[in-house]
């Protein structure tokens, strides 16, 4: 693989977001990632190669200039972790994505809040497992979701009034689709 970053420069709630450029053999792609610190992105694994935990950590090889467009998420202890994913909380998803199903990417950063889904619900949703290392978060009946290109990609979720990173965009059916969440690996878990 050859990673290529390009940092967002979105004033706001998604500063950490990182577009994270792929090159496979000769394939391209790209999906999203959240700094983490100067040096350390935390991405999808499946973005990268196959996995057990969609969770995987890119080691940059200079560390990222930081300023009021680059800040590194925070990330929430154990206790915190499991607030914030409490159903019903709203988190941030951010991403160029595609803006629906078979759609193109997305020119610009977009956002979208979603609210967290009870475990339950989110099992309930779909035929494929729902492990304890993921969540669901999205609206059953509305449009908004992540979509293709948002892998990676962070959920935010504000606590007093600092932003946390509580997970990260893994998969979907469809995007947005009618009865179906979007699903998350639960970061806390790692």
């Amino acid at each position: 693989f050859i990673f290529f970053m390009v940092l967002s420069c979105v004033k706001g709630p998604a500063p950490h977001h990182l577009q994270v450029l792929l090159r496979r053999e000769d394939e391209y792609g790209f999906c999203g990632g959240s700094l983490i610190s100067l040096r350390w992105v935390v991405t999808a694994a499946h973005c990268l190669h196959f996995f057990v935990g969609d969770i995987a950590l890119l080691y940059l090889s200079r560390p990222v200039t930081l300023g009021p467009f680059s800040v590194p998420a925070c990330l929430p202890d154990a206790n915190l972790a499991t607030r914030l994913l409490k159903p019903g909380e709203q988190g941030l998803v951010s991403g160029w994505g595609s803006t629906g199903f078979l759609r193109r990417s997305s020119r610009f950063l977009r956002k979208v809040v979603l609210p967290v889904a009870d475990q339950m619900s989110c099992i309930n949703s779909t035929e494929h497992v729902i492990t304890d290392n993921m969540f669901c978060a999205g609206y059953l009946m509305e449009e908004m979701d992540a979509c293709t290109g948002d892998s990676g990609g962070p959920f935010v979720v504000n606590y007093k009034g600092t932003w946390f990173l509580a997970g990260v965009v893994s998969w979907g059916e469809r995007c947005a689709a009618e009865g179906k969440y979007g699903v998350y690996t639960r970061l806390g878990n790692y």
